[in-house]
């Protein structure tokens, strides 16, 4: 009688399955809906999101805390080096009322890496109503006029520390690629016939 040589990884498969299929197919399955699901939300959200701590060391307001938060396009950053930003939210009373869309920047951006903020406030409405953020420094003070230009008068200035979350991206991708290594893993382990029988005892 003829023998059939079955494949060790085949053979382990067989013997352990889920309702009937089985497991690198579930292994294989699931690794591939978690890597396309990375790739679908990479493509459909590139934004990323940055919170901040501004702490004032002189001047009128020295002592005080402000937080703010903003948003960029990753795409954009990684592909210019530079990007404008998206939304912009501060405690400064400074920046009371105001938003990306109400006027009084001269600059909003950020600049290499998420953390280098870029920004230049002068709305010119009063005493200490301007401020400048640029990665870790952070001044303010009231808008003047300078020839063509407007900029202001530095009252005083603070430190910026920022807090940046993993994207969510980043993260449901990288659970695809460990989905798929601990399926190749798997295969490795049973590839050798040796290996198989060893598990079985």
């Amino acid at each position: 009688m003829r023998t059939t040589w079955r494949s060790p990884w085949r053979a382990a498969c067989g013997a352990i399955s889920t309702g009937g299929v089985p497991v690198r197919r579930w292994l294989v399955l699931a690794a591939t809906f978690l890597f396309l699901s990375g790739l679908q939300v990479l493509r459909a959200d590139t934004t990323q999101t940055v919170d901040f701590t501004v702490t004032v060391t002189s001047g009128s307001e020295s002592g005080d805390v402000f937080t703010g938060s903003y948003s960029f396009d990753t795409t954009t950053l990684v592909m210019a080096g530079i990007a404008p930003l998206t939304t912009f939210t501060f405690t400064d009373p400074a920046f009371a009322g105001d938003s990306l869309s109400t006027g009084g920047f001269l600059n909003h951006e950020v600049d290499s890496t998420p953390t280098g903020l870029n920004i230049f406030f002068v709305p010119g409405v009063g005493t200490d109503d301007a401020f400048s953020i640029q990665g870790a420094i952070f001044n303010y003070g009231t808008t003047e006029k300078r020839g063509l230009g407007t900029g202001f008068v530095v009252d005083g200035e603070g430190t910026v520390t920022y807090s940046t979350a993993e994207p969510r991206t980043i993260a449901l991708l990288g659970l695809g690629l460990v989905g798929l290594i601990g399926v190749k893993r798997i295969r490795f382990r049973f590839s050798n016939p040796r290996d198989f029988n060893n598990a079985r005892s």
